[in-house]
């Protein structure tokens, strides 16, 4: 697997000025402002991005081995560089890594239809999670830009991420965010504003979006497993066939949300708002399990304590 390193000594001036960009987010505790970046987390963090781009697969060698930086708390895999100006290294470094992984993403050197599709899903994640304030366009067309260049090395970042750095507009029909087939597994979305989303049907299991807004979103076949979304606004969202199971739905707003099945093993207070097809089911099929707390049964979660009946 191509390493930091490798970038730096095989790139061009404009890919070593991202390299160290990039290690320059990653400071050693308790350093002097000038002081040398923590090279061992930024390698470690390059690392968990080229897995995220390449399907979060173990190269061959490394089996039990853990690329999480250290420090980074479950929930945080992929730490914001989004200020200024962090599209640079994030996209510029997903570019130049993407030819040098190419024999086990892309069997044989041929980029199918199919594989080119999924990098450009697995680069819109990246780029979301790094430049959350972007435009969706911006986010889209940079990674579709990366993924149709991915057979060449790259010389210069592609001119669609400089769009990157231009205010976020209104979420609308328009601009749609096209999260599609991401992986944000264990992403950390506290309060992200994901209005309209498209997340069909990407993978958030473990994400923590916790009072995120995701009203109106498309969620359909997404993978919530173990999902954190207390608080969360699913307002008039699309949950047909949604994995929701496992997931924390204290005080979450599900009112109008169509197509929603029982969500197995999820937690839910008295504040919670299911959609009204629903309210009678969930009250049920759940037991208490800690006082003003209930669990809907089944799941693969199952508290330790004794559960009392709703």
């Amino acid at each position: 697997m191509i390493t930091l390193h490798d970038v730096y000594k095989q790139g061009s001036g404009a890919v070593k000025t991202a390299v160290l960009a990039f290690g320059a987010r990653h400071p050693l505790n308790d350093a002097a402002p000038d002081a040398e970046p923590d090279w061992d987390q930024a390698e470690q963090h390059f690392t968990r991005l080229i897995e995220t781009i390449m399907g979060a697969a173990v190269p061959p060698g490394d089996s039990g081995r853990s690329h999480r930086a250290p420090g980074r708390e479950r929930g945080h895999p992929l730490p914001s560089v989004g200020q200024q100006p962090a599209w640079l290294p994030l996209s510029h470094l997903c570019q130049a890594a993407g030819p040098r992984c190419e024999p086990p993403a892309y069997p044989g050197g041929d980029v199918t239809y199919d594989e080119r599709a999924e990098h450009a899903a697995r680069l819109r994640g990246l780029l979301y999670l790094a430049c959350p304030d972007a435009p969706a366009w911006a986010i889209e067309s940079t990674a579709e830009a990366i993924t149709q260049h991915a057979e060449e090395t790259p010389g210069e970042p592609v001119p669609e991420a400089a769009h990157l750095s231009l205010p976020q507009q209104q979420p609308s029909d328009v601009d749609r965010l096209n999260l599609t087939e991401a992986n944000l597994t264990e992403a950390n979305l506290t309060e992200a504003n994901l209005t309209g989303v498209d997340l069909t049907p990407a993978d958030l299991s473990d994400a923590d979006l916790t009072r995120a807004k995701l009203t109106v979103a498309s969620l359909g076949r997404a993978n919530l497993t173990g999902a954190n979304l207390a608080g969360a606004d699913l307002t008039d969202t699309n949950l047909t066939d949604t994995n929701l199971t496992d997931t924390n739905l204290t005080g979450a707003m599900l009112t109008g949300a169509t197509d929603m099945r029982l969500p197995q093993g999820a937690i839910w207070n008295r504040e919670t708002l299911w959609p009204a097809n629903l309210a009678s089911d969930v009250a049920e099929y759940s037991d208490e399990v800690s006082p003003g707390i209930y669990q809907v049964r089944g799941g693969g979660r199952s508290p330790d304590r004794d559960t009392i009946r709703v």
